[in-house]
């Protein structure tokens, strides 16, 4: 990939300054012509103007060649030649003595003069062999007539000298791009592939081998920082579901491995020594707790994998209100060796949330109320509004959680010295509470002390009033 930016930067470059180059160079040599062009062309009609005297003066007989000579010497430059012809284009002086005597009516320069017109041409001059500019202007006499024609040649390598350096020049600046461009193209190519080689090897690190590498950290350009952050919290998130999950199956096996081994145990024994009749109601009557226990201990655990995996919910409004009174009406039948008090407003202010997952929030806290509670004690549901959100507390008279366990209650698996001594729950309900009331954007807690009872608070945040 770096080759490829690399050569991808080049070769924009290249087309770019390449196009540049060859718009540049033929307008530069055009432009470099046309100034040596004007400047001959000016040059010949000053000369002109400043020969017209002389000339004519020379054409009456009134001045000798040889001062003409000395005239033409002075306004000479470097490589420049003059030829002078009659109003006949007869030639009758030239700065070269190679120039031979005869008419000059074949080059297009003295005939556009003649014609009153300017017109230069690049031409190979018939006696040096060079390359040459040539351009001829008339020479007006005191009565405005034209007595004669002044033709000004001057050589192109001077012009093409210029010419090449600007060539050379542009060369230079594209060889210099290229140069700078290649060097930032590197840079830049590696500051964008080396975080991305990086995340591909972690990526494949975690594809292969399941385990997720140690925080990238962020580099390069703002896409690839994005890219770099987002797979950094999703291998977080792997990470977590991951030990999550080693977490889940440890104490799975934990909490499982007793009510299977009590089973099996009696399932042996009863193979082995099988009961009479009349007795096999009882047996299977007490095969019975363990059976429920394992299949609530199966159940919640595949509710909190569930949660775990997908962590997804479809939240709408709710009033908790309704909601609560459906859950007492549904628990009624297990309050039969309690009270149950209810303290439920009509309605209640909005929450979002999923209705089904807090139907479950409540039936576990009010559940867990009734079995740590003696029977003929009270089991209280309050729910109140407040600014920012609706409080939903579940109390009981029982004996208390101490204060060193308080801290566990959440945790999985876990279950008090009360909790021991029975053989209800599996330690699951309070953690599944917790979850749910997690995802739903929830608080909860618990106030206690023995002797005194407990009370589990949930607080939602409103999003409005019914």
């Amino acid at each position: 990939m770096r080759a490829q930016l690399l050569i991808g930067y080049l070769l924009v470059i290249l087309i770019g300054m390449g196009s540049v180059v060859a718009w540049a160079g033929p307008k530069v040599q055009r432009d470099a012509f046309e100034q040596a062009e004007h400047y001959l062309e000016i040059e010949s009609h000053l000369l002109a103007l400043t020969l017209a005297p002389q000339i004519e003066d020379f054409l009456k007989g009134d001045a000798d060649l040889e001062a003409l000579h000395q005239l033409l010497r002075r306004e000479l430059k470097d490589g420049a030649r003059i030829t002078i012809t009659d109003s006949e284009l007869f030639i009758i002086f030239s700065s070269e003595p190679r120039v031979l005597h005869g008419f000059e009516d074949r080059h297009i320069e003295f005939l556009a003069a003649q014609r009153g017109e300017e017109q230069h041409d690049v031409r190979i001059d018939e006696i040096t062999g060079e390359e040459r500019i040539f351009t001829a202007a008339p020479i007006f006499s005191k009565s405005g007539e034209v007595v004669a024609y002044i033709q000004l040649s001057a050589p192109t390598a001077p012009v093409w000298v210029n010419i090449r350096k600007a060539w050379a020049g542009l060369g230079s600046a594209l060889g210099g791009t290229l140069i700078i461009t290649g060097a930032l193209s590197i840079y830049l190519a590696r500051r964008v592939t080396r975080p991305l080689a990086e995340l591909s090897a972690a990526a494949s690190s975690l594809m292969f081998d399941g385990t997720p590498q140690q925080s990238l950290t962020p580099q390069g350009p703002t896409e690839v920082r994005d890219l770099i952050a987002a797979f950094n919290h999703m291998s977080e998130r792997l990470a977590h579901i991951a030990r999550r999950q080693r977490e889940l199956v440890s104490n799975a096996a934990h909490e499982l491995r007793s009510p299977l081994t009590a089973l099996a145990l009696r399932v042996e024994m009863l193979t082995q020594h099988p009961p009479a009749p009349q007795d096999v109601p009882s047996v299977l009557e007490s095969l019975t707790p363990a059976i429920y226990r394992l299949q609530r201990t199966v159940d919640q655990l595949l509710l909190l994998a569930s949660m775990e995996e997908s962590n997804r919910v479809r939240p709408s409004p709710l009033d908790l209100a309704p909601l609560l009174y459906e859950v007492v009406e549904d628990l009624a039948p297990l309050f039969s060796e309690h009270r149950l008090d209810v303290d439920v407003p009509p309605h209640l202010p909005l929450i979002r949330a999923n209705a089904d997952q807090i139907r479950i929030i409540f039936t576990n806290l009010l559940d867990n109320a009734r079995k740590h509670t003696p029977p003929g004690t009270t089991v209280r549901l309050i729910a109140a509004p407040f600014q920012n959100y609706v409080e939903v507390r579940v109390a009981d008279d029982g004996p208390g959680i101490p204060p060193e366990e308080q801290e566990r209650v959440f945790e999985r698996f876990y279950r008090g010295a009360m909790a021991r001594s029975t053989s209800e729950g599996s330690g699951l309900g309070l953690t599944i509470t917790q979850e749910l009331t997690k995802i739903n954007g929830g608080t909860v807690c618990l106030e206690s002390a023995p002797g005194v009872g407990t009370c589990f608070i949930t607080r939602f945040p409103v999003i409005g009033k019914p």
